[in-house]
Protein backbone atom coordinates (compact mmCIF):
# COMPACT_ATOMS: atom_id res chain seq x y z
CA UNK A 1 0.00 0.00 0.00
CA UNK A 2 1.21 3.23 -0.81
CA UNK A 3 1.72 5.68 2.09
CA UNK A 4 0.70 8.94 2.05
CA UNK A 5 3.52 10.86 1.93
CA UNK A 6 4.44 8.97 -1.76
CA UNK A 7 0.85 9.51 -2.98
CA UNK A 8 1.40 13.65 -2.06
CA UNK A 9 4.88 13.25 -3.69
CA UNK A 10 3.35 12.09 -6.66
CA UNK A 11 0.36 14.38 -6.86
CA UNK A 12 2.97 17.32 -6.36
CA UNK A 13 5.13 16.50 -9.52
CA UNK A 14 2.06 16.38 -11.43
CA UNK A 15 1.53 20.06 -10.57
CA UNK A 16 4.80 21.01 -11.19
CA UNK A 17 5.59 18.86 -14.03
CA UNK A 18 4.07 16.87 -16.52
CA UNK A 19 1.90 13.40 -15.88
CA UNK A 20 4.55 11.15 -17.48
CA UNK A 21 7.32 12.28 -14.51
CA UNK A 22 4.59 11.97 -11.97
CA UNK A 23 4.17 8.18 -12.98
CA UNK A 24 8.52 8.14 -13.07
CA UNK A 25 8.07 9.14 -9.67
CA UNK A 26 5.33 6.70 -8.73
CA UNK A 27 7.41 3.86 -10.24
CA UNK A 28 10.81 4.85 -8.65
CA UNK A 29 8.54 4.75 -5.08
CA UNK A 30 7.13 1.25 -5.82
CA UNK A 31 10.66 -0.30 -7.56
CA UNK A 32 13.68 1.18 -5.92
CA UNK A 33 16.93 0.69 -7.73
CA UNK A 34 15.23 0.71 -11.70
CA UNK A 35 16.61 0.98 -14.74
CA UNK A 36 16.18 3.16 -17.84
CA UNK A 37 14.50 -0.22 -19.62
CA UNK A 38 12.91 -1.47 -16.56
CA UNK A 39 10.93 1.98 -16.23
CA UNK A 40 9.90 2.11 -19.53
CA UNK A 41 8.75 -1.70 -19.22
CA UNK A 42 6.95 -0.86 -15.86
CA UNK A 43 5.35 2.61 -17.39
CA UNK A 44 3.24 0.36 -20.39
CA UNK A 45 0.04 0.62 -18.74
CA UNK A 46 0.76 4.76 -18.67
CA UNK A 47 1.61 4.69 -22.07
CA UNK A 48 -1.49 2.16 -23.23
CA UNK A 49 -4.01 4.52 -21.56
CA UNK A 50 -2.37 7.79 -23.28
CA UNK A 51 -3.12 5.89 -26.37
CA UNK A 52 -6.25 5.13 -25.55
CA UNK A 53 -6.92 8.76 -24.61
CA UNK A 54 -5.67 10.27 -28.05
CA UNK A 55 -6.98 10.92 -31.20
CA UNK A 56 -4.90 8.45 -33.34
CA UNK A 57 -5.85 5.09 -31.38
CA UNK A 58 -4.54 2.67 -34.07
CA UNK A 59 -1.39 3.66 -33.91
CA UNK A 60 0.37 3.29 -29.61
CA UNK A 61 3.37 4.79 -28.81
CA UNK A 62 6.33 2.50 -30.01
CA UNK A 63 8.82 1.51 -27.86
CA UNK A 64 11.70 4.29 -28.65
CA UNK A 65 9.20 6.72 -28.42
CA UNK A 66 8.78 5.87 -24.97
CA UNK A 67 12.11 4.69 -24.02
CA UNK A 68 12.54 8.76 -24.75
CA UNK A 69 9.63 9.90 -22.66
CA UNK A 70 11.25 8.35 -19.80
CA UNK A 71 14.98 9.74 -20.61
CA UNK A 72 13.48 12.84 -20.73
CA UNK A 73 11.59 12.16 -17.66
CA UNK A 74 14.48 11.60 -15.66
CA UNK A 75 16.24 14.18 -17.00
CA UNK A 76 14.13 16.87 -15.44
CA UNK A 77 13.88 14.74 -12.40
CA UNK A 78 18.28 14.53 -12.26
CA UNK A 79 18.26 18.23 -12.56
CA UNK A 80 15.92 19.18 -10.03
CA UNK A 81 17.77 17.05 -7.64
CA UNK A 82 14.49 14.73 -7.34
CA UNK A 83 16.22 11.63 -8.53
CA UNK A 84 19.63 10.60 -8.01
CA UNK A 85 21.47 7.66 -10.13
CA UNK A 86 24.23 4.85 -8.98
CA UNK A 87 26.07 3.08 -11.44
CA UNK A 88 26.44 -0.63 -11.24
CA UNK A 89 29.68 -2.65 -12.02
CA UNK A 90 30.14 -6.34 -12.82
CA UNK A 91 31.46 -8.30 -10.14
CA UNK A 92 33.11 -10.36 -11.56
CA UNK A 93 34.69 -10.83 -15.69
CA UNK A 94 34.88 -13.62 -17.62
CA UNK A 95 37.91 -16.32 -16.84
CA UNK A 96 39.01 -16.23 -19.86
CA UNK A 97 39.97 -12.60 -20.26
CA UNK A 98 43.49 -11.61 -19.44
CA UNK A 99 44.20 -9.56 -15.76
CA UNK A 100 44.69 -6.25 -17.81
CA UNK A 101 41.41 -6.72 -19.20
CA UNK A 102 39.91 -8.11 -16.30
CA UNK A 103 40.29 -5.15 -14.04
CA UNK A 104 38.97 -3.40 -17.12
CA UNK A 105 35.77 -4.44 -17.27
CA UNK A 106 35.55 -5.30 -13.03
CA UNK A 107 36.05 -0.81 -12.96
CA UNK A 108 33.37 -0.15 -16.17
CA UNK A 109 29.84 0.38 -15.48
CA UNK A 110 27.45 -2.30 -16.55
CA UNK A 111 24.09 -0.52 -15.87
CA UNK A 112 22.51 2.29 -14.13
CA UNK A 113 19.99 2.32 -11.40
CA UNK A 114 17.91 5.32 -10.34
CA UNK A 115 16.56 6.13 -6.86
CA UNK A 116 13.72 8.95 -5.83
CA UNK A 117 14.40 11.57 -2.70
CA UNK A 118 11.34 12.13 -1.75
CA UNK A 119 12.09 15.18 0.67
CA UNK A 120 12.84 17.02 -2.47
CA UNK A 121 9.60 17.07 -3.48
CA UNK A 122 7.61 17.60 -0.43
CA UNK A 123 9.19 20.92 -0.02
CA UNK A 124 7.63 21.86 -3.20
CA UNK A 125 5.07 23.51 -1.60
CA UNK A 126 6.19 26.13 0.75
CA UNK A 127 8.32 27.74 -2.31
CA UNK A 128 6.21 30.93 -1.56
CA UNK A 129 7.31 30.94 1.89
CA UNK A 130 10.87 30.09 0.43
CA UNK A 131 10.98 33.16 -1.93
CA UNK A 132 9.07 35.44 0.69
CA UNK A 133 11.98 34.79 3.21
CA UNK A 134 14.62 35.57 0.39
CA UNK A 135 12.85 38.70 -0.80
CA UNK A 136 12.91 40.21 2.91
CA UNK A 137 16.96 38.70 3.44
CA UNK A 138 18.41 39.85 0.03
CA UNK A 139 16.07 41.56 -2.06
CA UNK A 140 14.25 41.32 -5.63
CA UNK A 141 17.73 39.96 -7.01
CA UNK A 142 17.77 37.31 -4.54
CA UNK A 143 14.20 36.17 -4.84
CA UNK A 144 15.00 36.56 -8.90
CA UNK A 145 17.73 33.53 -8.55
CA UNK A 146 16.16 31.54 -6.25
CA UNK A 147 12.84 31.41 -8.16
CA UNK A 148 14.97 30.69 -11.24
CA UNK A 149 16.50 27.92 -9.92
CA UNK A 150 13.02 26.04 -8.86
CA UNK A 151 11.87 26.75 -11.77
CA UNK A 152 15.16 25.50 -14.18
CA UNK A 153 16.59 23.14 -11.12
CA UNK A 154 20.43 22.88 -10.92
CA UNK A 155 22.24 25.53 -12.77
CA UNK A 156 25.82 27.71 -13.19
CA UNK A 157 26.14 31.35 -12.28
CA UNK A 158 26.58 32.07 -16.11
CA UNK A 159 22.82 30.73 -16.85
CA UNK A 160 21.13 32.44 -14.08
CA UNK A 161 22.61 35.73 -14.94
CA UNK A 162 21.34 35.08 -18.56
CA UNK A 163 17.69 33.69 -17.20
CA UNK A 164 16.87 36.08 -14.14
CA UNK A 165 19.65 38.60 -13.24
CA UNK A 166 20.53 40.70 -16.47
CA UNK A 167 16.87 41.95 -16.78
CA UNK A 168 16.96 42.42 -13.26
CA UNK A 169 20.41 44.60 -14.04
CA UNK A 170 18.91 46.29 -16.79
CA UNK A 171 15.30 46.92 -14.89
CA UNK A 172 16.84 48.55 -11.74
CA UNK A 173 20.17 50.12 -13.00
CA UNK A 174 22.04 48.28 -11.16
CA UNK A 175 25.77 47.10 -12.20
CA UNK A 176 26.57 43.20 -13.26
CA UNK A 177 29.26 43.70 -9.72
CA UNK A 178 26.08 44.34 -7.69
CA UNK A 179 24.64 41.26 -8.73
CA UNK A 180 27.65 39.03 -8.48
CA UNK A 181 28.21 40.64 -4.85
CA UNK A 182 24.09 39.33 -3.96
CA UNK A 183 24.51 35.64 -5.57
CA UNK A 184 27.73 35.91 -3.28
CA UNK A 185 26.45 36.65 -0.48
CA UNK A 186 23.82 33.59 -1.00
CA UNK A 187 26.46 31.52 -1.51
CA UNK A 188 28.43 32.15 1.90
CA UNK A 189 24.84 32.15 3.76
CA UNK A 190 24.25 28.82 2.95
CA UNK A 191 21.06 29.01 1.14
CA UNK A 192 22.61 27.57 -1.89
CA UNK A 193 24.90 24.91 -1.82
CA UNK A 194 27.78 23.73 -4.37
CA UNK A 195 26.90 20.60 -6.74
CA UNK A 196 29.70 20.63 -8.50
CA UNK A 197 31.70 21.09 -11.47
CA UNK A 198 30.33 21.11 -15.51
CA UNK A 199 32.56 18.35 -16.59
CA UNK A 200 31.87 16.39 -19.98
CA UNK A 201 31.67 12.41 -18.54
CA UNK A 202 32.16 9.36 -20.76
CA UNK A 203 30.75 7.03 -18.74
CA UNK A 204 27.66 4.32 -19.37
CA UNK A 205 25.33 7.61 -18.05
CA UNK A 206 26.02 9.78 -21.55
CA UNK A 207 24.93 6.94 -23.27
CA UNK A 208 22.04 5.87 -21.44
CA UNK A 209 20.48 8.79 -20.96
CA UNK A 210 19.80 11.21 -24.43
CA UNK A 211 22.72 14.17 -24.64
CA UNK A 212 19.78 16.55 -27.03
CA UNK A 213 19.99 18.51 -23.75
CA UNK A 214 23.66 19.54 -24.50
CA UNK A 215 22.85 22.04 -26.87
CA UNK A 216 20.51 23.72 -24.64
CA UNK A 217 22.90 24.48 -21.51
CA UNK A 218 24.38 27.00 -23.98
CA UNK A 219 20.73 28.45 -25.30
CA UNK A 220 19.83 30.77 -22.17
CA UNK A 221 16.02 30.84 -23.55
CA UNK A 222 15.93 27.12 -22.88
CA UNK A 223 13.23 25.50 -21.10
CA UNK A 224 15.40 23.10 -18.69
CA UNK A 225 19.38 22.70 -19.32
CA UNK A 226 21.42 19.92 -19.25
CA UNK A 227 21.89 17.55 -16.16
CA UNK A 228 24.20 15.31 -18.19
CA UNK A 229 26.96 16.86 -18.98
CA UNK A 230 27.91 17.32 -15.40
CA UNK A 231 28.04 15.91 -11.88
CA UNK A 232 25.66 18.01 -10.40
CA UNK A 233 22.91 15.44 -9.59
CA UNK A 234 25.46 13.15 -7.64
CA UNK A 235 25.28 12.86 -3.86
CA UNK A 236 28.22 14.66 -2.35
CA UNK A 237 30.68 12.13 -1.98
CA UNK A 238 30.00 11.29 -5.86
CA UNK A 239 31.32 15.04 -6.48
CA UNK A 240 34.60 15.86 -8.13
CA UNK A 241 36.00 17.84 -5.14
CA UNK A 242 39.54 18.48 -7.11
CA UNK A 243 39.49 21.64 -8.11
CA UNK A 244 42.18 20.97 -9.99
CA UNK A 245 42.20 18.38 -12.02
CA UNK A 246 43.80 19.36 -14.62
CA UNK A 247 41.93 22.40 -15.33
CA UNK A 248 44.65 25.32 -15.96
CA UNK A 249 41.51 27.80 -16.10
CA UNK A 250 40.57 27.69 -12.22
CA UNK A 251 44.25 29.90 -11.89
CA UNK A 252 43.08 32.26 -13.86
CA UNK A 253 39.35 33.28 -12.66
CA UNK A 254 38.31 34.63 -9.32
CA UNK A 255 37.97 32.19 -6.42
CA UNK A 256 35.84 31.99 -3.53
CA UNK A 257 35.79 29.99 -0.05
CA UNK A 258 32.26 28.42 0.84
CA UNK A 259 32.07 25.62 3.25
CA UNK A 260 31.21 24.89 6.94
CA UNK A 261 33.62 22.58 9.35
CA UNK A 262 35.07 19.55 7.34
CA UNK A 263 33.74 20.62 3.71
CA UNK A 264 35.47 23.78 3.59
CA UNK A 265 36.38 24.60 -0.75
CA UNK A 266 37.52 26.92 -2.67
CA UNK A 267 35.47 27.15 -5.76
CA UNK A 268 35.01 29.64 -8.66
CA UNK A 269 33.16 32.93 -7.89
CA UNK A 270 29.64 33.21 -9.04
CA UNK A 271 29.68 35.74 -11.76
CA UNK A 272 27.93 35.33 -15.50
CA UNK A 273 31.39 34.25 -16.96
CA UNK A 274 31.62 31.18 -15.07
CA UNK A 275 30.29 28.10 -16.96
CA UNK A 276 31.60 25.56 -15.03
CA UNK A 277 30.53 25.61 -11.24
CA UNK A 278 26.66 23.95 -10.64
CA UNK A 279 24.83 25.33 -8.04
CA UNK A 280 21.51 24.36 -6.33
CA UNK A 281 19.09 25.00 -3.42
CA UNK A 282 20.02 24.16 0.47
CA UNK A 283 16.04 23.11 1.62
CA UNK A 284 17.99 22.39 5.23
CA UNK A 285 19.47 25.59 5.51
CA UNK A 286 15.99 27.31 4.53
CA UNK A 287 13.96 25.16 7.28
CA UNK A 288 16.74 26.12 9.68
CA UNK A 289 16.29 29.63 8.88
CA UNK A 290 12.29 29.25 9.39
CA UNK A 291 12.76 28.06 12.14
CA UNK A 292 14.88 31.06 13.89
CA UNK A 293 12.71 33.16 12.76
CA UNK A 294 9.53 30.34 14.27
CA UNK A 295 11.56 30.56 17.79
CA UNK A 296 11.95 34.25 17.69
CA UNK A 297 8.25 35.09 17.05
CA UNK A 298 7.65 32.51 20.01
CA UNK A 299 10.38 34.43 22.51
CA UNK A 300 9.15 37.80 21.57
CA UNK A 301 5.50 36.55 22.50
CA UNK A 302 7.02 35.31 26.01
CA UNK A 303 9.40 37.92 26.90
CA UNK A 304 8.69 41.62 26.04
CA UNK A 305 11.39 42.89 25.71
CA UNK A 306 13.18 43.92 22.45
CA UNK A 307 17.11 43.06 23.35
CA UNK A 308 16.14 40.24 24.90
CA UNK A 309 14.44 38.61 22.02
CA UNK A 310 17.51 39.99 19.31
CA UNK A 311 20.00 38.28 21.61
CA UNK A 312 18.77 34.72 20.73
CA UNK A 313 17.82 35.60 16.57
CA UNK A 314 21.94 36.54 17.15
CA UNK A 315 22.62 33.37 18.69
CA UNK A 316 20.30 31.13 16.59
CA UNK A 317 21.91 32.97 13.63
CA UNK A 318 25.36 32.50 14.72
CA UNK A 319 25.22 28.93 15.26
CA UNK A 320 23.82 28.13 12.36
CA UNK A 321 26.12 29.94 10.18
CA UNK A 322 28.58 27.71 12.32
CA UNK A 323 26.74 24.88 11.05
CA UNK A 324 27.66 22.32 8.47
CA UNK A 325 24.72 20.67 6.81
CA UNK A 326 26.25 18.37 5.02
CA UNK A 327 26.87 17.28 8.60
CA UNK A 328 24.36 18.66 10.81
CA UNK A 329 25.01 18.25 14.50
CA UNK A 330 22.60 17.52 17.73
CA UNK A 331 20.41 20.73 17.27
CA UNK A 332 18.43 20.67 20.99
CA UNK A 333 21.04 22.79 21.50
CA UNK A 334 23.71 25.21 19.94
CA UNK A 335 27.59 25.21 20.91
CA UNK A 336 28.98 27.52 23.30
CA UNK A 337 29.05 31.60 21.82
CA UNK A 338 31.09 33.97 22.56
CA UNK A 339 29.87 37.22 24.64
CA UNK A 340 31.74 39.37 21.89
CA UNK A 341 30.52 37.83 19.11
CA UNK A 342 27.22 37.89 19.97
CA UNK A 343 27.25 41.70 20.79
CA UNK A 344 29.22 41.99 17.40
CA UNK A 345 25.86 40.87 16.24
CA UNK A 346 23.95 43.11 17.25
CA UNK A 347 26.32 46.25 16.10
CA UNK A 348 24.77 44.81 12.68
CA UNK A 349 21.23 44.96 13.39
CA UNK A 350 21.66 48.87 14.87
CA UNK A 351 21.84 48.36 18.69
CA UNK A 352 24.82 48.73 20.16
CA UNK A 353 24.49 48.56 24.41
CA UNK A 354 26.42 48.67 27.75
CA UNK A 355 27.36 45.35 29.75
CA UNK A 356 25.28 45.88 32.21
CA UNK A 357 21.96 46.32 29.67
CA UNK A 358 23.04 43.21 27.81
CA UNK A 359 22.64 41.21 31.15
CA UNK A 360 20.11 42.35 32.24
CA UNK A 361 18.38 41.09 28.90
CA UNK A 362 20.36 37.96 28.78
CA UNK A 363 18.81 37.38 32.12
CA UNK A 364 15.30 37.41 31.23
CA UNK A 365 16.34 34.45 28.60
CA UNK A 366 18.00 32.49 31.72
CA UNK A 367 15.75 32.52 33.67
CA UNK A 368 12.56 31.74 32.12
CA UNK A 369 11.34 27.94 33.04
CA UNK A 370 12.25 26.85 31.15
CA UNK A 371 15.23 28.51 30.07
CA UNK A 372 15.64 29.39 26.51
CA UNK A 373 19.78 30.28 27.34
CA UNK A 374 22.37 28.78 29.69
CA UNK A 375 25.41 31.01 30.47
CA UNK A 376 28.32 28.51 30.46
CA UNK A 377 30.30 28.63 32.63
CA UNK A 378 28.35 29.63 35.64
CA UNK A 379 30.20 31.99 38.22
CA UNK A 380 31.73 34.29 35.76
CA UNK A 381 29.88 33.09 32.17
CA UNK A 382 31.88 34.00 29.09
CA UNK A 383 29.81 32.27 26.72
CA UNK A 384 25.85 31.87 26.08
CA UNK A 385 24.08 28.42 24.67
CA UNK A 386 20.74 28.81 23.46
CA UNK A 387 18.59 25.94 23.72
CA UNK A 388 16.00 26.00 20.39
CA UNK A 389 14.85 22.38 20.69
CA UNK A 390 12.78 23.86 23.75
CA UNK A 391 11.20 26.59 22.28
CA UNK A 392 10.58 24.08 19.24
CA UNK A 393 9.07 21.59 21.61
CA UNK A 394 6.18 23.92 22.85
CA UNK A 395 5.84 24.89 19.55
CA UNK A 396 5.19 21.47 18.14
CA UNK A 397 3.03 20.57 21.77
CA UNK A 398 0.58 23.67 20.26
CA UNK A 399 1.17 22.56 16.49
CA UNK A 400 -0.76 19.28 17.87
CA UNK A 401 -2.77 20.75 20.06
CA UNK A 402 -4.48 23.11 16.92
CA UNK A 403 -4.75 20.21 14.55
CA UNK A 404 -6.34 17.95 17.38
CA UNK A 405 -8.85 21.19 17.38
CA UNK A 406 -9.59 21.85 14.29
CA UNK A 407 -10.60 17.75 13.26
CA UNK A 408 -12.04 16.47 17.04
CA UNK A 409 -13.02 19.91 18.38
CA UNK A 410 -12.67 21.41 21.72
CA UNK A 411 -13.75 17.76 23.13
CA UNK A 412 -11.37 15.93 21.93
CA UNK A 413 -8.27 18.42 22.53
CA UNK A 414 -9.59 18.27 26.64
CA UNK A 415 -9.22 14.58 26.40
CA UNK A 416 -5.73 15.18 24.74
CA UNK A 417 -4.78 17.30 27.45
CA UNK A 418 -5.81 14.91 30.13
CA UNK A 419 -4.40 12.20 28.96
CA UNK A 420 -0.64 14.19 28.21
CA UNK A 421 -0.97 15.59 31.65
CA UNK A 422 -2.34 13.12 33.66
CA UNK A 423 -1.04 9.81 31.76
CA UNK A 424 -3.21 6.38 31.60
CA UNK A 425 -6.69 6.55 32.91
CA UNK A 426 -10.16 4.74 32.96
CA UNK A 427 -13.07 5.92 30.67
CA UNK A 428 -15.31 6.59 34.15
CA UNK A 429 -11.98 8.64 35.86
CA UNK A 430 -11.56 10.42 32.40
CA UNK A 431 -15.01 11.45 31.82
CA UNK A 432 -15.07 12.55 35.69
CA UNK A 433 -11.49 15.05 34.49
CA UNK A 434 -12.88 16.51 31.46
CA UNK A 435 -16.16 17.13 32.62
CA UNK A 436 -18.11 14.74 29.98
CA UNK A 437 -21.14 12.56 29.72
CA UNK A 438 -20.06 9.08 29.42
CA UNK A 439 -21.71 8.78 26.18
CA UNK A 440 -19.75 11.88 24.74
CA UNK A 441 -16.58 11.04 26.15
CA UNK A 442 -16.55 7.58 24.03
CA UNK A 443 -17.75 8.97 20.76
CA UNK A 444 -15.05 11.38 20.96
CA UNK A 445 -12.27 8.93 22.51
CA UNK A 446 -13.27 5.94 19.73
CA UNK A 447 -12.90 8.07 16.95
CA UNK A 448 -9.54 9.31 18.03
CA UNK A 449 -9.02 5.85 18.63
CA UNK A 450 -9.67 4.33 14.85
CA UNK A 451 -6.51 7.60 14.00
CA UNK A 452 -4.09 6.34 16.37
CA UNK A 453 -4.11 9.88 18.61
CA UNK A 454 -4.79 7.56 21.37
CA UNK A 455 -4.20 3.62 22.48
CA UNK A 456 -5.71 1.43 24.85
CA UNK A 457 -3.15 -0.17 27.58
CA UNK A 458 -3.95 -3.00 29.70
CA UNK A 459 -3.30 -3.91 33.43
CA UNK A 460 -4.41 -6.77 35.33
CA UNK A 461 -6.45 -6.69 38.36
CA UNK A 462 -4.54 -9.67 39.60
CA UNK A 463 -2.55 -12.96 38.94
CA UNK A 464 -5.40 -14.70 36.94
CA UNK A 465 -5.18 -13.28 33.61
CA UNK A 466 -7.73 -15.40 31.51
CA UNK A 467 -10.32 -13.48 32.62
CA UNK A 468 -11.83 -10.81 30.63
CA UNK A 469 -13.09 -9.03 34.20
CA UNK A 470 -9.25 -9.14 35.92
CA UNK A 471 -8.30 -6.70 33.72
CA UNK A 472 -8.32 -2.62 33.69
CA UNK A 473 -8.52 -1.34 30.59
CA UNK A 474 -6.99 2.21 30.23
CA UNK A 475 -7.35 4.55 27.89
CA UNK A 476 -3.39 6.86 26.89
CA UNK A 477 -1.72 8.35 24.57
CA UNK A 478 1.86 7.94 23.21
CA UNK A 479 3.04 11.37 22.03
CA UNK A 480 5.78 10.27 19.55
CA UNK A 481 3.32 8.06 18.08
CA UNK A 482 0.96 10.82 17.55
CA UNK A 483 3.49 12.92 16.23
CA UNK A 484 3.58 10.20 13.31
CA UNK A 485 0.25 9.83 13.11
CA UNK A 486 -0.25 13.41 12.71
CA UNK A 487 2.12 14.00 10.53
CA UNK A 488 0.62 10.95 7.86
CA UNK A 489 -3.18 12.61 8.81
CA UNK A 490 -1.60 16.07 7.17
CA UNK A 491 -0.20 14.28 4.70
CA UNK A 492 -3.39 12.95 3.49
CA UNK A 493 -5.05 16.56 3.71
CA UNK A 494 -2.50 18.01 1.18
CA UNK A 495 -3.12 15.14 -0.64
CA UNK A 496 -6.98 15.87 -1.08
CA UNK A 497 -6.42 19.99 -1.64
CA UNK A 498 -3.60 19.06 -4.90
CA UNK A 499 -6.43 16.54 -6.12
CA UNK A 500 -9.36 18.91 -5.49
CA UNK A 501 -6.98 21.42 -7.58
CA UNK A 502 -6.34 19.36 -10.04
CA UNK A 503 -10.14 18.81 -10.20
CA UNK A 504 -10.82 22.24 -10.77
CA UNK A 505 -8.17 22.39 -13.83
CA UNK A 506 -8.76 19.59 -15.49
CA UNK A 507 -11.62 20.57 -18.01
CA UNK A 508 -11.74 23.30 -20.50
CA UNK A 509 -13.89 25.96 -19.13
CA UNK A 510 -15.65 29.12 -20.30
CA UNK A 511 -14.00 32.33 -19.65
CA UNK A 512 -17.34 33.02 -16.62
CA UNK A 513 -16.27 29.04 -15.17
CA UNK A 514 -12.88 30.23 -15.17
CA UNK A 515 -13.72 33.29 -13.13
CA UNK A 516 -16.40 31.43 -10.87
CA UNK A 517 -13.62 28.96 -10.06
CA UNK A 518 -10.49 31.31 -9.15
CA UNK A 519 -11.60 32.20 -5.91
CA UNK A 520 -11.60 28.62 -4.87
CA UNK A 521 -8.49 27.85 -6.70
CA UNK A 522 -6.56 30.85 -4.10
CA UNK A 523 -8.39 29.01 -1.01
CA UNK A 524 -7.21 25.85 -2.48
CA UNK A 525 -3.90 27.41 -2.05
CA UNK A 526 -3.94 29.07 0.78
CA UNK A 527 -5.13 25.79 2.72
CA UNK A 528 -2.01 23.99 0.94
CA UNK A 529 0.48 26.82 2.66
CA UNK A 530 -1.13 26.61 6.08
CA UNK A 531 -1.26 22.86 6.23
CA UNK A 532 2.37 22.83 5.08
CA UNK A 533 3.67 25.34 8.08
CA UNK A 534 2.16 22.59 10.28
CA UNK A 535 4.02 20.01 8.40
CA UNK A 536 7.26 22.34 8.68
CA UNK A 537 6.99 22.78 12.09
CA UNK A 538 6.36 18.86 13.13
CA UNK A 539 8.56 17.46 10.72
CA UNK A 540 11.63 19.81 9.75
CA UNK A 541 12.64 21.66 12.96
CA UNK A 542 13.79 18.43 14.55
CA UNK A 543 14.55 15.29 15.15
CA UNK A 544 11.53 13.53 16.37
CA UNK A 545 12.54 12.36 19.82
CA UNK A 546 11.40 12.41 23.44
CA UNK A 547 13.44 15.71 23.68
CA UNK A 548 11.18 17.59 21.78
CA UNK A 549 7.91 17.90 23.55
CA UNK A 550 7.35 19.69 26.79
CA UNK A 551 8.67 18.41 30.21
CA UNK A 552 4.76 18.59 31.07
CA UNK A 553 3.75 15.71 29.40
CA UNK A 554 4.22 12.07 29.99
CA UNK A 555 5.95 10.92 26.59
CA UNK A 556 6.05 6.89 25.52
CA UNK A 557 9.10 6.31 23.64
CA UNK A 558 8.21 4.18 21.05
CA UNK A 559 4.78 2.57 19.88
CA UNK A 560 2.61 0.51 22.72
CA UNK A 561 3.17 -2.82 21.92
CA UNK A 562 -0.19 -4.72 21.22
CA UNK A 563 -2.50 -6.54 23.70
CA UNK A 564 -1.42 -10.11 24.43
CA UNK A 565 -4.36 -12.78 23.22
CA UNK A 566 -5.68 -14.41 25.89
CA UNK A 567 -7.35 -17.86 25.83
CA UNK A 568 -11.10 -18.66 26.26
CA UNK A 569 -11.62 -21.50 29.10
CA UNK A 570 -13.66 -23.72 28.26
CA UNK A 571 -17.11 -24.38 29.81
Amino acid sequence: MVRHEEALACAIARYHFKPIVAEIVRLLFIHPASTLLTLSSLASPFFDSLSARSANQHHPISHLKRLDYVRNSLAVLLQHGIVTYEERFTSAPPPALPPSQSDLVRHTPTHIVYYCNIHALLYRPRIPLYLGFVRRRFGELGQSVLRTLFERGRLTSSIIFGCSLSHKVAEHAITDADAEACLTDMLKSGLLHWCGKRKPRSSLLEKTISTHFEAQLHNVGAKRPNPFSANNHLPHHQLDDDDDDGDDDDHNRPMIQIGRGDHVRTVGAPNKHNDKDIWGICFWHLNREFRVECCTLVVSNRIPNELAVLILRVGLEIALSREDCLQPSEDFETAEIHIDDIRKGLEDFGMSVGTHHFWDAAQLLTNHDPPFVIAVPAPAPSHLKFVPGRIVAETRAKTAEELILSRYGGVGRRIFQALALEGAMEERMLAEKCMLPLKVMREHVFRMYQDRIIATQEVPRSNDQQRASNWFYLWRVNLLSIHRNLLQIMYKTLLNLFLQYELLNRDNKTPEEKNKFQKREALIIACILRVDQSVMVMRDFGAVTAAYFPSKYEVLDGYIMPSKKRRRRAT
